[in-house]
């Protein structure tokens, strides 16, 4: 039974594509090239056998791939976190990216479901001081 590369038709394709080339067939011959017939099925003993690894790719070894973390969850955080320590009014902010973090992530779009309610909560716990503190200002 004959191989598939080796068939006739398929050789004389070839043979037409080479010859179509800018370069010869016998430039590519001086070269190093070689018809598929001509090449030995064994690399030659002087030279070592090569291994080329496959390239990995995400979700090749059956693993789904994981979307990549929020960062609207990071930003929402860390606004947070700056307004209830030191500016009040950021907390507004870090609540709001956190609920789009939190959108994004129940739509499967990213990751980072623990950070985006921590950011909510820490928000909202710094709006709440914030406002404390203007109503104090404002009374006193």
């Amino acid at each position: 039974m004959q191989c598939f590369l080796a068939t006739k038709p398929l050789r004389e394709w070839l043979i037409l594509q080479i010859a179509r080339d800018r370069v010869g067939i016998e430039a590519r011959i001086a070269s190093g090239w070689r018809i598929m017939s001509d090449q030995p099925s064994l690399p030659p003993e002087n030279h070592p056998p090569t291994y080329v690894a496959p390239q990995y790719q995400p979700g090749m070894d059956g693993q789904p791939v994981r979307p990549p973390f929020s960062k609207l969850a990071i930003g929402g955080f860390i606004l947070s976190v700056v307004g209830l320590f030191i500016f009040g009014f950021l907390g507004f902010i870090g609540v709001l990216l956190s609920r789009r973090a939190l959108h994004a992530i129940r739509l499967g779009t990213a990751r980072g479901r623990g950070l985006a309610i921590a950011g909510l909560v820490i928000g909202i716990v710094a709006a709440i001081v914030y406002i404390i503190q203007l109503i104090l200002r404002a009374i006193s």
